[in-house]
């Protein structure tokens, strides 16, 4: 599963030799970049493809092998946070790469279903940016940690504005928006230049959300909402989901429409059902209200902008 791709085989070690060349043969570095990437980028997409096994079941997952510059490689499992079985499994996948120091920063994103994905996109860069920042939230958790000390009343939020440049700087970083005090502000600011992300340069806004027990990490995605994250929500209150559901009398289409606030919780449920005309059944309300109840009780990662509206479907028989 993790043999090198084939084909001609001297075209690595072609590339490779004139990777080494460009003070010889006066190649502008540009050239050498591309030829570099041209020769380890198989290497990554192979192991990405090969990391899909670690999060199989999981399908709207994603998993990202990245090379610094240095030579070294990494394996992501996003969204954060992963399981560490999982992320052990795809540090191991990672290291099977061969070290090749390299002019950029090369990264292959794929899909647990396998499919690549642009590792410059918008969701891939949201993904990356939210799941990098949340593995060093430790800086802004002992923010979080003073704030309470002070008297800070949790769940408190702090909007970020922050541009990274093209080695994953943080080079500013500005707050449009808090409910802390300046000095947990200041503090997240602080922790927030000091982010080591991945090579997007670009503008982004996230935000931390200062819980009673913990620092979560919310930022913008292409959908508010990420689907990984409202699978993860499902699942936790399935029991209770599928008691409610085992209570319907009469068959048909059940739409269960969720209206989540940006701090993951839900602010409105509403069911929709299709029960083929006539008087509803007594024991069809009582499972309304008790679907309801047990969909209020999902929890996604916080998100920024807007509430957002999620529908889960559900076949009655």
């Amino acid at each position: 599963m993790h043999a090198h791709p084939t084909g001609s085989a001297s075209r690595p070690a072609a590339l490779l030799a004139l990777a080494l060349l460009p003070a010889c043969a006066h190649a502008p570095d540009r050239d050498v970049t591309r030829v570099d990437s041209d020769w380890i980028r198989p290497r990554l997409e192979e192991a990405a493809r090969a990391m899909v096994g670690c999060v199989r079941g999981e399908p709207e997952r994603v998993v990202e092998v990245e090379l610094t510059r240095e030579g070294q490689t990494r394996g992501h499992v996003y969204p954060y946070p992963p399981a560490p079985e999982q992320q052990a499994c795809a540090d191991r996948i990672a290291a099977t790469v061969p070290l090749q120091p390299s002019h950029d920063v090369v990264r292959s994103v794929v899909r647990a279903d396998g499919q690549p994905i642009d590792a410059t996109g918008a969701r891939a860069s949201a993904l990356a940016l939210r799941s990098r920042a949340s593995e060093q939230v430790a800086a802004v958790d002992d923010c979080r940690r003073a704030w309470l000390q002070r008297g800070g009343r949790a769940p408190g939020r702090v909007g970020l504005l922050i541009t990274v440049d093209a080695e994953g700087g943080v080079t500013s970083a500005e707050s449009p928006a808090s409910s802390l005090d300046a000095a947990a502000d200041a503090c997240a600011i602080g922790a927030t230049r000091a982010l080591r992300l991945p090579p997007i340069p670009g503008r982004y806004a996230f935000s931390y959300l200062l819980g009673a027990d913990a620092t979560r990490v919310g930022a913008p995605d292409v959908d508010p909402i990420d689907a990984h994250a409202l699978a993860l929500a499902v699942a936790a209150q399935r029991r209770a989901i599928d008691g409610c559901v085992a209570t319907y009398r009469t068959p048909g289409r059940l739409l269960v429409r969720i209206r989540f606030g940006n701090d993951g919780v839900p602010a409105d449920v509403k069911i929709e059902r299709e029960t083929g005309g006539g008087q509803q059944d007594e024991a069809d309300v009582r499972a309304d209200a008790c679907l309801r109840r047990a969909a209020g009780g999902l929890r996604v990662i916080p998100f920024d902008g807007p509430p957002a509206e999620q529908t889960l479907p559900f076949s009655l028989r």
